[in-house]
């Protein structure tokens, strides 16, 4: 993401230098209003009304562009501002610290601020916090439990908050399938945040050690589940399908030049997906479920491929937004069919 941080600057991390060692990174844990301090984050948001300027014959004139806004942002530090938009006359900005506002209450919780950031020219902001759950599968394959909260300043994007679990191991993420609605939740901006600080923090506690224990119960479950090499080949054959006019057996020179790539490619995945599940340095459990979820999600959070001009930041955008949820849900589904 080295390109998209704001200013290759504005972004703190615990602990751990993240995305080329950019921002900030403090050997300490630091309450939002310290971090966002530490990244040069420190805004306050308004709304102005949009204007344009129209320059003819008779000379230059400024009119006004009805219920349109400008979502302007002043740096506290050195008084900067930005303008992003536009936006209507009901939006909201949802800044970092209004959505985090109750990390304090959190972190007496045993809840860590992980990461903040800032991308592009500061249209994004984002929040991580590391909860106190740990799932633990098996008995020593733990994932940590994470809060994130994603906005945006240009009318693009609702607030989101996501509950997510990172395996410690390899850093794949994986959510609670069972039921998605409790683990995510989006906020549009034409409401505010104003739901008091002690009742969010104690929710979102609440709703960490439900996903904890859902977690676990959905790991021991795939944990259980014992598959023979063609049993798992079959999983990952349903996963990346042929074109449904390819048959077992069939001469594939009787296809077309891009039935016959959508083929290699299709076998390529599988063989990678395959390759993760027999022979990855991540592994989680030989023969089972479990074993070929985890290999299902280390292709998807690391080696599939993602477009745009900076492939990082487009592939560290999926996993923090979930883009890459589909597929292991449907992994799940073959897994541990109802």
């Amino acid at each position: 993401m080295s390109h998209e941080i704001e200013n290759n600057t504005r972004f703190y991390s615990h602990k751990e230098p993240a995305w080329h060692g950019l921002g900030y990174v403090s050997q300490k844990a630091m309450s939002i209003d310290d971090a966002l301090v530490a990244a040069d984050m420190d805004f306050t948001w308004d709304l102005h009304p949009v204007q344009t300027t129209v320059m003819d014959m008779d000379g230059v004139s400024t009119l006004d562009i009805p219920e349109k806004f400008a979502v302007v942002r002043t740096n506290k530090r050195n008084n900067e501002r930005t303008a992003y938009g536009p936006v209507g006359k009901q939006y909201k900005p949802h800044s970092a610290n209004e959505i985090f506002s109750f990390i304090d209450t959190l972190q007496g919780g045993g809840a860590v601020l992980e990461t903040v950031g800032s991308l592009g020219r500061g249209e994004r902001e984002f929040v991580v916090v590391r909860l106190p759950d740990t799932v633990m599968v098996g008995g020593n394959d733990a994932t940590n439990l994470y809060l994130t909260g994603t906005t945006a300043f240009d009318g693009t994007a609702a607030t989101r908050f996501d509950l997510t679990g990172i395996r410690i191991v390899c850093a794949n993420t994986w959510k609670w399938a069972l039921n998605q609605s409790k683990g995510k939740v989006s906020i549009r901006h034409t409401s505010n945040l104003d739901v008091s600080n002690v009742e969010k923090a104690k929710r979102v506690l609440e709703l960490s050690t439900q996903m904890a224990e859902s977690m676990q119960e959905l790991g021991q479950r795939l944990l259980g589940v014992t598959l023979r090499d063609e049993d798992a080949a079959q999983v990952v054959s349903a996963l990346f399908p042929f074109p449904e006019l390819v048959k077992p057996g069939m001469d594939l020179d009787m296809l077309t030049g891009s039935e016959k790539a959508a083929v290699s490619r299709q076998s390529a995945l599988r063989q990678k997906v395959f390759t993760l599940y027999k022979k990855s340095d991540v592994r989680a459990a030989d023969n089972t479920a479990w074993g070929l979820f985890n290999a299902v999600t280390e292709y998807t959070d690391h080696h599939t491929v993602v477009r745009g001009d900076n492939k990082e930041t487009a592939r560290a955008e999926k996993v923090l937004l979930g883009g890459f949820d589909s597929l292991k849900e449907q992994a799940l589904g073959l897994l541990l069919p109802a």
